[in-house]
């Protein structure tokens, strides 16, 4: 079913007076959209408020990860997207005299997607709209946030048509409200929460998109990478979906400096250096942006909550912009599930900002780096040791990123912590029953146990089979034996995985994490009580016998 609304002026209003749903989203960008996708495939009633009259046709991000795509196979569109997209295989940081300083290949991630992606965003978030339009997201175009009350029962979402801020007001009552609404927020300035800079200089980028006439056309343009000359970086890519390159011209801010961006013959100076001319193509995006590293001091308020650009900002030398913010959509939407299920009680929302920002910040760094191996005046301005960028010396942009925080993950000062846990689990392909594909594929959304051996009921407490039926917890066995009752590691990624990390069992949650891990299968009972300990320590309310035994 579709679902789309828009505020039409003074005293043509199409919605009544009072709208009421579970979670209310301010922002309607691919965060946003995917987070509202997420919690509607859960089952729950979501509306969304844009303040703009349509979805921008513009793109922004044009870059996203294997576990960006992970989140769209969850949402049953990662074929689809897949076919807009284009695999980033290969990367290269270049001097302005064409010497390589450094080549990087891109390739399998461990999520059962490509590593990198390159998107071109307006078609991708037409793939995400649509699911979650069918899914029953409710959409309220041209409609802007003007106040948030909140109270022990829920949240008031006060929205005005866009065109006259100053005529009637429509009211959405939600259990709460998301802000996704970029880094000028207005869920997060209503709610009081300071931004802190996280001492990177501002950038200005300018974003140059290309379509060609002849999309097939081969030019000088190498796949991705960076082109490095003085204080300016310009990063390219020759497949920015099946129609369009980009450019970015990305400089540090002075006096001059946006003027100098904004001259069209700047944009054209820069496509020349990749052989891209006027009778090639044209320019359907020129604009300028201020690029900032930045973090929410707090992400959530009581029933608000703040993800994507709303909560942190960084620079784009690593593309993670859009990833991080799917991130969030993916690990705040299962804690919300289960809080509105009544599963959990509002303590477990805690985890969503101890887990996630320590780990975006991480990843900022991590692009502050790079950022200051490029730019010697961004490196001294943050504060950074500079270096002479040589090969081994690149950052690169598929590096292990951390682990997530503290939260319902095992702690990692546990002695039988190993570095797989608070990170993505492995998805490769499975065959069963004459079928062979992506693990996943196979599963529900949920919590799953991922198992070298079968675990035998008998080896499990009431308890502990009580928590798997709670949980609606998937058990899979995985082996690279013959037999119809488990899944067959076609490629034996699964016994790599098994065999690398001297591990048996994996406890893997909602949104794809590794909560803990077992080193044999008789120690997959004590793996389900720390989990169980964990749940509860963070608002997680089990049966009652559950709670109160063990």
């Amino acid at each position: 079913m579709s679902h789309q609304h828009t505020l039409a002026g003074a005293g043509a209003r199409v919605l009544p007076e009072n709208v009421h749903c579970d979670v209310a989203i301010v922002g309607y960008g691919p965060v946003g959209m995917t987070a509202a996708a997420l919690l509607a495939a859960a089952g729950h009633r979501v509306v969304v408020v844009e303040r703009f009259p349509q979805r921008y046709d513009k793109p922004r991000a044009g870059h996203f990860d294997g576990e960006t795509m992970r989140t769209f196979q969850q949402l049953g569109i990662a074929r689809e997207v897949e076919l807009l997209v284009r695999r980033m295989n290969s990367y290269e940081a270049v001097s302005s005299t064409n010497e390589v300083l450094a080549a990087l290949k891109d390739g399998d991630a461990g999520s059962g997607w490509h590593k990198s992606y390159l998107f071109h965003q307006p078609e991708v978030e037409d793939v995400i709209d649509a699911r979650g339009r069918d899914l029953g997201v409710e959409v309220i175009m041209n409609a802007t946030a003007v106040d948030i009350a909140q109270s022990g029962h829920g949240v008031r979402l006060v929205v005005r048509d866009s065109d006259d801020l100053d005529g009637a007001e429509c009211t959405i009552e939600a259990q709460f409200v998301l802000g996704a609404d970029g880094s000028n927020s207005f869920v997060r300035q209503n709610a009081g929460i300071a931004k802190q800079d996280l001492g990177f200089p501002a950038l200005a980028d300018l974003a140059i998109d290309f379509e060609y006439d002849d999309p097939d056309v081969e030019v000088p343009l190498g796949e991705s990478g960076h082109l490095i000359e003085d204080d300016v970086i310009v990063t390219f890519g020759r497949w920015t979906g099946g129609r369009i390159s980009r450019v970015e011209v990305c400089k540090l801010g002075d006096e001059g400096t946006r003027a100098y961006l904004e001259d069209e013959g700047t944009a054209w100076t820069f496509l020349a250096k990749f052989g891209l001319k006027p009778d090639m193509g044209r320019i359907v995006r020129n604009s300028i942006y201020t690029f900032e590293c930045t973090v929410a001091e707090r992400w959530r308020d009581g029933r608000v909550l703040l993800i994507g650009d709303a909560a942190h900002t960084t620079v784009p030398f690593m593309g993670q912009g859009v990833c991080a913010g799917i991130r969030d959509a993916a690990n705040l939407s299962w804690k919300l599930d289960a809080v509105l299920r009544g599963q959990a009680d509002q303590t477990l929302l805690d985890t969503y900002e101890s887990e996630r920002s320590s780990h975006a910040v991480g990843i900022i760094r991590m692009a502050m780096a790079m950022g200051s191996m490029v730019i010697p005046a961004a490196a001294a301005a943050a504060d950074l040791q500079h270096g002479q960028l040589q090969g081994s010396d690149m950052p690169d942009p598929g590096a292990a990123f951390p682990r997530i925080g503290a939260g319902v993950v095992r702690n990692g000062d546990d002695p039988a912590a190993i570095p797989a846990e608070g990170r993505p689990a492995l998805q490769a392909r499975v065959g069963r029953e004459g079928r062979v594909d992506l693990l996943e594929e196979f599963l529900q959304p949920g919590w799953k146990l991922i198992t070298r051996h079968p675990v035998p009921d008998s080896m499990l407490d009431e308890d502990q089979r009580s928590l798997i039926e709670e949980l609606g917890l998937q058990r899979v066995h995985v082996s690279r034996a013959a037999g119809p009752n488990h899944y067959v590691d076609i490629d034996g990624d699964y016994e790599t995985w098994f065999q690398a990390t001297g591990r048996r069992a994996f406890l893997v949650r909602p949104d794809h994490y590794v909560f803990g891990a077992a080193a044999t299968i008789e120690d997959v009972p004590d793996l389900l009580d720390t989990l169980k300990d964990a749940l509860t320590s963070h608002g997680w309310v089990l049966g009652d016998r559950l709670a109160t035994q063990h």
